[in-house]
């Protein structure tokens, strides 16, 4: 006779969140992939910009000996990126604290770059690469503040930084596209937050129904009968 597996038992050799930094871990081992891919895409462009768009350095005219400086810190972007997904696989319980120092030193590396393509090159692409990165950062970090404040907060004050050296001064018009795009990092990280915290409590309340039904299958039949006779008695006389 063939036995059928015991889905009590598979049950409980599931994985279950002690707290909510397991939950955390967890969503970070989903999401840092596809951060990393777009900072090492990013990366990737500003690697090979020679194929993309032919005697591109010979245009930028000024500040070009740090062209070689950029290129290697491109490729740092790019290890960095790849050694978040190793983290991501391969060390999932040392993931938070290591993945929050390399958020940390991408978050700089972006942050220099962003300042050499605004201030000294003033190319076009450099603001939509920084307001880019900051919603793929929030999309990506929003249920970890320490990593999201770590990542975000070099290339926001280099956003001001850049706007203030290019203008000699606090510009009107940059501040009215500045603090509308601070205000929705700000509220966006609030509502995504408030879902991560109800999807915790349901999970939370689905743990106590499941170990209250799994007490209920492990209690033995008659023992019940019997435990529920004298209310049942006491209801017929009543």
């Amino acid at each position: 006779m063939v036995q059928k597996p015991d889905r009590r038992r598979t049950l409980n050799k599931e994985k279950v969140w002690q707290d909510q930094k397991d939950m955390v871990r967890q969503a970070l081992s989903a999401s840092l992939p596809c951060f990393a891919f777009v900072n090492a895409s990013f990366a990737l462009i500003i690697l090979f910009r020679h194929v993309l768009i032919r005697d591109f350095d010979q245009s930028l005219g000024a500040h070009t000996e740090i062209l070689p400086l950029i290129d290697l810190t491109a490729g740092a972007i790019i290890a960095l990126s790849l050694l978040l997904l190793l983290l991501a696989y391969r060390l999932p319980a040392r993931l938070i604290p290591l993945s929050t120092a390399l958020l940390l030193i991408l978050g700089v590396m972006w942050s220099y770059c962003s300042y050499c393509f605004i201030v000294w090159w003033q190319l076009p692409f450099a603001w939509p690469l920084s307001v880019i990165l900051m919603l793929t950062a929030l999309a990506a970090l929003y249920y970890h503040p320490p990593a999201l404040i770590l990542f975000i907060t070099p290339l926001w004050l280099t956003a001001l930084l850049a706007s203030v050296q290019l203008n000699q001064g606090v510009n009107i018009r940059f501040l009215l596209v500045w603090l509308p795009l601070t205000a929705i990092l700000i509220y966006g990280r609030v509502i995504l937050q408030r879902w991560f915290d109800e999807a915790w409590l349901r999970y939370q309340e689905n743990r106590m129904l499941i170990a209250r039904l799994d007490v209920l299958a492990h209690q033995d039949a008659l023992t019940t009968v019997c435990e529920s006779a004298p209310d049942v008695i006491l209801m017929a006389s009543g």
